[in-house]
């Protein structure tokens, strides 16, 4: 390093060992990968042991991370779902999707009440698809999907995935409790965001979810001839995010079948997910 004279400086206080880590990182891209892959993990780990929400600096400090790079590693999980920021304090805590991987990795060795084993239970009940999702921006994002004893397949979606938050059940049963403004900011953002297909127009849309909010469920139809159905109702807020589950069916069962199909719904919420199947790390609701 030279000074303004064109002097050689010594390296500054730490920058010997950085510059020596990152001299073997490049000699060995494989260390590189891993430290890249274990990351995220080292974080879940973090909440486990900590058991409470935790700012940028504590995780930076914890794991031994320049707090620039655990900004950026914590946006991504946040957009991914595995963690979740509560806006007013500005700390993170782990999302339903982190809950839903660690308690699927438990049920491998334990076979014990998580939710896991629960959502599982539900769909081998009522034999159709399983779906949780929270709210991510102006989608709705999928942390479960089950259809494993469900003769139809899960047409591709899987935890993770993506959907426009308008157009999905799940979606609308999180945008319920949204005010006439804030409703119209997020629908403005996503007919931005979409294609003239996907536009909803915001006031037909404000109908549905005071009918939804009434009836204390969504439907939506999907499919080029609206055979197939998803049945949403939203759940309490946990880990700093409301959530909502549905089931995936086809549409002809509905009619018939929708008053039970809603009291499973509602006893899986009240007994599985308010009732202490999910650990939160130390979190509390909204």
């Amino acid at each position: 390093m030279l000074d303004g004279a064109g002097g050689e400086t010594a390296p500054a206080a730490g920058q010997v060992g950085r510059d020596s880590r990152s001299r073997h990182l490049h000699r060995d891209p494989r260390r590189a990968i891993l430290r890249s892959a274990t990351r995220p993990l080292e974080v879940i780990e973090l909440f486990a042991v900590r058991r409470c929400p935790l700012s940028v600096s504590e995780i930076a400090v914890a794991l031994g991370m320049p707090q620039s790079s655990s900004s950026v590693l914590l946006q991504a999980m946040c957009g991914a779902g595995f963690i979740v920021r509560d806006r007013r304090t500005r700390k993170y805590l782990p999302g339903v999707r982190s809950v839903l991987f660690g308690g699927c990795m438990h049920d491998e060795a334990r076979d014990n009440g998580s939710l896991v084993r629960a959502l599982e239970r539900l769909g081998e009940e009522v034999q159709a698809e399983v779906r949780l999702g929270v709210r991510n921006g102006i989608c709705v994002q999928l942390v479960h999907v089950s259809s494993r004893a469900s003769p139809k397949t899960t047409g591709g979606l899987k935890p993770g995935m993506k959907l426009p938050i308008a157009h999905d059940a799940l979606g609308r049963m999180l945008l319920i409790e949204e005010s006439e403004r804030d409703l119209r900011a997020i629908l403005r953002h996503a007919n931005a965001s979409g294609g003239p297909m996907e536009r909803l127009d915001p006031d037909a849309l404000a109908v549905d979810l005071r009918r939804h909010r009434r009836d204390g469920f969504a439907v939506c139809r999907h499919g080029a001839d609206g055979r197939d159905a998803v049945l949403a109702i939203s759940l309490p807020s946990q880990f700093g995010a409301a959530a909502a589950i549905g089931f995936a069916l086809p549409a002809s069962r509905l009619t018939a079948e929708r008053p039970r199909l809603l009291g499973l719904l509602r006893d899986f919420a009240e007994r599985d997910w308010c009732g202490g199947t999910l650990d939160a790390a130390g979190a509390s609701p909204d």
